[in-house]
């Protein structure tokens, strides 16, 4: 019944932070939409015309989006035990570049994205969920930014734990010595406080962090060197680097 009680006390936070998300997602079906709505105002009954190409581009991306939003309702009932997780095989740069064009239409005009994407490696993980970290991660590193200029770098590279530095991580529990794919994503923003980097006062942290562990990964936030934040999710490996 403790048990019990807990998992429902984290779901009503979890149930906040996926409240946080949708909202994320719908501006930038919002966004995608009034593209679309432009561009076919310049289209004049072309259908083969580049304004006509640019308008299904941007309803594609409209599409994308919304699926996403029908994956974080998909993924609080599994956190409930009452839906079920599939698991696909997939590398993390390549779920980058399938989500480039959506990213860089979320993110602010005045905000930049640099993509540092390292070795590839399988893992086989829930897509949509990693596709919701990875989204949630861009989206909260623009509003650290907020309305002045910056910068957001998206990393991805692989790190081989052994007994004590998997050990090291202590929150939900140790990691399993093993390879990881590892996600990272750093502003230059307002930064981070201690208490929103320890994840009791800031539901959107509190969100990735059980989606990693519902992936038997981990989360971690801390500061950057000169302001800003660097965010770090890790999922375990299904095999060794690929040449």
């Amino acid at each position: 019944q403790l048990a019990r009680a807990g998992k429902l006390e984290s779901l009503g936070l979890l149930a906040g932070g996926i409240a946080h998300d949708f909202n994320n997602i719908l501006l930038a079906i919002m966004g995608g939409v009034e593209l679309a709505r432009m561009s076919l105002e310049e289209l004049e009954g072309d259908a083969g015309s580049p304004a006509g190409e640019a308008a299904r581009s941007h309803l594609d991306d409209a599409l994308s989006a919304a699926n996403h939003a029908a994956d974080l309702t998909r993924q609080l009932l599994v956190y409930a035990g009452k839906g079920e997780t599939q698991r696909s095989r997939f590398t993390l740069p390549e779920l980058i570049e399938s989500m480039q064009k959506l990213l860089e239409t979320s993110a602010p005009k005045h905000t930049r994205l640099r993509f540092e994407l390292g070795p590839v490696a399988d893992l086989a993980v829930d897509r949509p969920l990693m596709q919701q970290v990875l989204l949630n991660l861009v989206l909260n590193a623009a509003d650290a930014i907020g309305s002045e200029r910056g910068t957001i770098h998206v990393r991805t590279g692989i790190a081989e734990l052994d007994g004590a530095a998997a050990a090291a991580f202590t929150v939900p529990g140790p990691l399993s010595p093993g390879a990881y794919a590892w996600l990272e994503v750093e502003d230059d923003g307002v930064g981070i406080t201690h208490e929103e980097l320890d994840g009791r006062t800031c539901l959107g942290l509190i969100g990735m962090r059980e989606r990693m562990h519902a992936l038997g990964g981990t989360f971690s936030a801390t500061p950057a060197p000169g302001g800003g934040t660097i965010v770090r999710a890790t999922a375990p490996l299904t095999e060794g680097p690929k040449s």
